[in-house]
């Protein structure tokens, strides 16, 4: 365990610093498809709270919301479209999940506010949690950020990522892997390139233990993953890259939050047996 709690705490840091210190700026993406697809990146920072307006190091009662935008432009306008749309609901979807979190449930009419009528909810929320609990008194900060994490020829797979401090020991942090098919627009799943489960599923888990340090014998819950009944499972996201399937657990998702994030790389020669490679590269 050793090297799981040194390797992935090194991870974990490099999250928390990314969301730091990441400045959003321009970038030109050319796929190797006959039309280009341009990638420009916007974004929006709002404050609420009266603390907002002290230093740093002395603010609190304040609300930070930063939102680092990903917009696809270029190429088929339908395919583009259908991407923006993609991912604008999931930067609207981390707005309505904070702002209903109180509730027993995602009231459906939260997701027909606009942004800014969310901005205001998250905030009321904050306001009234504040002086409920004052020593959850501090500052709330929600960050979410969209960059391209793989471009190929019938493949654009893109990182959307989340981090926010409600109070409480540390921020959470969650990444979603998106890819899309160039020619549809569609997103792509692991049944829609798997031709052999099994096979993908020995694989995966061979990499894993690799990867991980683990012999072919070593019990994962003994370990310390939260695999069910100590049995390897697929993650929840993938991106297709020019080196393989990056397979990624998010914290929480197999491991404990100060392993961070548990990622590695499927090579594409070790697929060719299980995976319709014809489909991504």
């Amino acid at each position: 365990m050793d090297k799981l709690i040194i390797k992935n705490i090194v991870a974990g840091i490099f999250i928390l610093g990314f969301f730091a210190c990441k400045e959003p700026s321009p970038v030109q993406v050319t796929t190797a498809l006959s039309d280009n697809y341009h990638f420009v990146r916007d974004s929006i920072k709002s404050k609420f709270g009266e603390g907002c307006a002290l230093a740093d190091s002395q603010m609190n009662h304040c609300l930070i919301i930063s939102e680092y935008f990903l917009k696809m432009t270029g190429g088929d306008t339908v395919i583009s479209q259908a991407i923006n749309d993609t991912l604008d609901q999931y930067f609207k979807n981390t707005l309505v999940s904070i702002a209903s979190y109180s509730e027993d449930s995602i009231h459906s009419t939260y997701r027909m506010l606009s942004r800014d009528e969310l901005y205001k909810k998250i905030a009321a929320e904050h306001k009234a949690q504040t002086n409920e609990i004052p020593e959850f008194s501090g500052v709330w900060t929600i960050d979410t950020y969209a960059d391209t994490a793989g471009i190929l020829p019938k493949v654009i797979s893109i990182r959307y990522s989340e981090s926010t401090y409600l109070g409480g020991a540390h921020p959470n942090t969650f990444t979603t892997l998106l890819n899309f098919d160039t020619k549809t627009g569609k997103t792509i799943h692991f049944k829609d390139i798997v031709k052999d489960d099994k096979k993908f599923l020995k694989l995966a888990e061979e990499e894993f233990r690799t990867y991980q340090g683990l012999k072919p014998d070593q019990k994962l819950d003994e370990e310390g993953y939260f695999f069910d009944q100590g049995v390897y499972s697929l993650p929840l996201n993938f991106s297709i890259t020019r080196a393989g399937l990056e397979l990624f657990y998010n914290p929480y998702e197999v491991a404990a939050y100060v392993y961070g994030p548990l990622v590695y790389i499927l090579p594409y020669e070790r697929l060719e047996d299980c995976v319709h490679l014809e489909k991504i590269r």
